[in-house]
C-alpha cells in the first residue's frame, strides 16, 4: 500500500517509520523545497527508543518526500497529522488528487476537523473520500527533519468517523485500517473499531486536554505541579465536571446535536466513560503520570504560535451552544488562551 502523511511532525514520523518497517510505500507530504532537499540526505526516518531505556536506534529506509504543491497524481491514503489548525489550509494542496475511493485518516489532537473540512471542500459536487479517525496517546518527539524519540507507549487504535462512512466503507479504507492495526503498536486493538469505539477514546482524550492543557499553559507550569497543588487540582475537577456533564448530554442520544455533531449510539458502558467520578480519575490519572511534561498548548505560546484552543474548549463550547448546554470554564479558559496567546506575540 502506499501511504501520502501530511504533517511530519512527531507523530507524523513515527507513523511513517512504522509503515514504512512493514512494507509499504510511504511519501512525506512537506511544505518546502528546503524541507525536501534536508530529508532527501538519508531518504529514512530515524527512530531512537527511549521508552524502555535502551536507547536503540533503527531506521526504516527508502522512505519518499515530496512538496505537497508538487503532487499531480490520485492519492490512495493519506494520513493526517498536521496541527488541528493548520490542516484546513494545508488539506488545499492535496484535496483535488483525492477521489471517491481514498481514504483520508485524521490522527489529530482535538475534535472538529472532519467537518471543517467537509464544509471547505466537499459542500458541492467534489467527490468526496472516506474518512477515518485514529487516535494514539503515545509518547514521542521530534529530533530533526527524520528522526523521532519514541517515548512512551500507549493507545493506538483507529475507526471509521461514522456508522455510515463504515456501512459504505471502500475496499481501500477498509484495508488501510486494517493494515494499520497490523503494525500490532497496540496489543488491545489488533483490529479496527467500529465508529462509536473510536468517538468514545477521542471525546475520553479530548476531555482530558480540554482539563489539563489550558490550565498549564495559562501557569506556565508542568502538569504535575498543576497536579501537587490543592487549588490546581481544584481546577481540574470544576472544568472536568463541565466537561463530564456536558458530554454526558452530548453521548446521551435523548437529544440529538444539531449539525456538525452528530455521534453514533453509545453502550450504556461507553456513556459511563463520562461519570464525574471516572472522567476525573482519568484526568488525574493523565496528569499524574505525565508530571513532568509541559503541555504542547505550553509549548506553543512559548514558542508564539497559534495554539489549538479552538479545536479542544472551543470545539467543547460549540458542542454546548448546539446542545444548549452552557460551558462558561471552557469559553473562558478558550478566551484565555488566546488572550495569552495575542500578548506573547507582542
Amino acid at each position: 500500500m502506499h501511504f501520502h502523511i501530511l504533517g511530519a511532525g512527531a507523530i507524523g514520523l513515527w507513523t511513517g517509520y512504522h509503515l514504512r518497517r512493514h512494507g509499504h510505500r510511504v511519501t512525506l507530504l512537506l511544505r518546502s523545497e528546503e524541507a525536501v532537499a534536508a530529508f532527501r540526505q538519508l531518504n529514512s526516518i530515524r527512530l531512537v527508543a527511549a521508552h524502555d531505556g535502551s536507547g536503540r536506534v533503527s531506521e526504516a529506509t527508502d522512505v519518499e518526500a515530496e512538496v505537497a504543491t508538487r503532487i499531480r497524481s490520485p492519492i490512495d491514503r493519506l494520513m493526517v497529522t498536521t496541527k488541528a489548525h493548520q490542516t484546513s489550509d494545508a488539506f488545499a494542496d492535496v484535496h483535488r488528487w483525492l477521489t471517491e475511493h481514498s481514504s483520508v485518516i485524521l490522527l489529530q489532537n482535538g475534535m472538529g476537523v472532519r467537518e471543517q473540512l467537509l464544509e471547505r471542500y466537499y459542500q458541492a459536487t467534489a467527490p468526496m473520500p472516506r474518512f477515518a479517525h485514529g487516535i494514539t496517546s503515545m509518547g514521542c518527539m521530534r529530533a530533526g527533519v527524520n528522526e523521532v524519540v519514541h517515548t512512551g507507549n500507549g493507545l493506538f487504535c483507529f475507526g471509521p468517523a461514522s456508522d455510515e462512512q463504515a456501512e459504505q466503507a471502500s475496499d481501500n479504507l477498509r484495508g488501510t485500517l486494517v493494515a494499520l492495526h497490523e503494525l500490532a503498536l497496540d496489543p488491545d486493538y489488533p483490529s479496527p473499531v467500529d465508529a462509536a469505539t473510536i468517538h468514545v477514546h477521542m471525546l475520553a482524550k479530548l476531555a482530558v486536554n480540554a482539563c489539563i492543557n489550558p490550565v498549564t499553559a495559562l501557569l506556565g507550569c508542568s502538569n504535575g505541579q498543576l497536579y501537587e497543588q490543592p487549588y490546581g487540582r481544584s481546577m481540574l475537577t470544576d472544568i472536568c465536571s463541565e466537561v463530564a456533564r456536558l458530554l454526558r448530554v452530548a453521548t446521551s442520544g435523548t437529544s440529538p446535536p444539531a449539525a456538525p455533531f452528530h455521534f453514533p449510539p453509545f453502550t450504556a458502558a461507553q456513556k459511563a466513560t463520562f461519570d464525574d467520578a471516572a472522567l476525573l480519575q482519568r484526568v488525574l490519572a493523565v496528569c499524574g503520570q505525565t508530571a513532568g511534561n509541559r503541555s504542547s498548548m505550553l509549548v506553543d505560546i512559548e514558542a508564539g504560535r497559534t495554539t489549538e484552543i479552538d479545536f479542544i474548549n472551543g470545539y467543547l463550547v460549540r458542542l454546548g451552544q448546539a446542545l444548549n448546554c452552557a460551558t462558561p470554564l471552557n469559553s473562558l479558559l478558550q478566551k484565555l488562551v488566546h488572550t495569552r496567546t495575542s500578548i506573547s506575540n507582542g
